[in-house]
């Protein structure tokens, strides 16, 4: 299942289905969360088991940086102050 949650002051996404690996998802998901995040002034957290490459790598792209591993997730976090990558 798709969860979308806020965490104290971060907006998080968590996506376990594999079903819906490889649809496309996460890029879209990856932008509606930091455009959110942006506007509220949050930061943003992506959580996604190590075999979702993909996710990962949007994520890394996308600016968020890996902080470790949580419940068998890789955690990647975006400060509400960072600029958009290049």
């Amino acid at each position: 299942e798709i969860s979308a949650c806020l965490v104290g002051s971060e907006m998080c996404i968590r996506d376990r289905d594999r079903s819906r690996w490889g649809r496309g998802y996460a890029g879209e998901l990856t932008r509606l969360l930091t455009d959110r995040a942006r506007r509220q002034g949050r930061g943003a957290v992506i959580e996604c088991v190590p075999e979702q490459t993909v996710t990962r790598h949007i994520a890394e792209k996308s600016g968020f940086r890996f902080c470790g591993m949580a419940e068998g997730c890789c955690v990647y976090r975006r400060q509400p102050d960072e600029k958009e990558p290049l």
